[in-house]
């Protein structure tokens, strides 16, 4: 994340463990609005804490429309390497062989024998060596609509999405049934749907109070 960023962002040790909780960043990436999400690493642990950690990271892999696995390059692969690269075969990621500055025991042919199909750049995050292919890497994603974005706005958490790609159905049907007259209790059903998607963003409740407050406003269906 540091070198991405280009400073020190997070705190960077020689010991392991050392990311216990997210860290999220936005940037721009050319022209792109990016958010970064700094996890810990995923693997087997005794400590409380830290497992709490490797939870939150597991499911920052489930929302991220892009995953960016950073495998250290100059160790041999082990079974949480591997572990981790399983569970994100399916999604849109880029690999990260890190640390070329030592001398590397892995390298891109080692990984497409566990993982295919994707984009794979050694870099030194030391150095900085190579951040600028892990830019062009995104940027080229986006640009070729493997991760969505318009004009406007950029919904970046997956979540998110599908709590909008409801609501749009919600409308659909709350239109229709306007527009067919139908009882305004069978309305209420896709209005109250639309409020509860819009709640999931941001967070907020949906009272009976604001359900009652719009159906004395507008006389729906009617």
């Amino acid at each position: 994340m540091n070198a991405i960023l280009n400073t020190e962002r997070a705190i960077v040790t020689e010991f392991e463990g050392t990311t216990r909780d997210t860290i999220e960043e936005f940037i721009q990436i050319d022209g792109i609005p990016v958010k970064l999400v700094d996890t810990a690493g995923i693997h087997k642990t005794d400590d409380f804490i830290e497992k709490i950690g490797i939870d939150k990271s597991i499911k920052a892999v489930q929302n991220a429309d892009l995953i960016i696995a950073i495998i250290d390059a100059s160790k041999n692969l082990e079974e949480e390497d591997r572990v981790i690269l399983e569970k994100i075969k399916d999604k849109k990621c880029i690999i990260l062989l890190n640390k070329i500055d030592k001398e590397t025991v892995v390298d891109k042919e080692m990984i497409e024998k566990i993982i295919q199909g994707k984009e794979i750049i050694s870099i030194s995050a030391l150095n900085k060596t190579g951040i600028n292919l892990i830019y062009n890497a995104i940027s080229k994603m986006y640009k070729l609509n493997e991760i969505g974005i318009d004009d406007s706005l950029t919904i970046t958490n997956e979540r998110h999405k599908k709590a909008i790609i409801e609501m749009k159905e919600n409308i659909k049907k709350a239109k229709e049934s306007i527009k067919e007259k139908l009882p305004i209790d069978i309305i209420t059903i896709n209005i109250t749907g639309i409020l509860e998607n819009i709640s999931k963003i941001t967070g907020e409740g949906v009272s009976e109070d604001v359900i009652t407050e719009i159906f004395k406003k507008f006389c729906l269906g009617k």
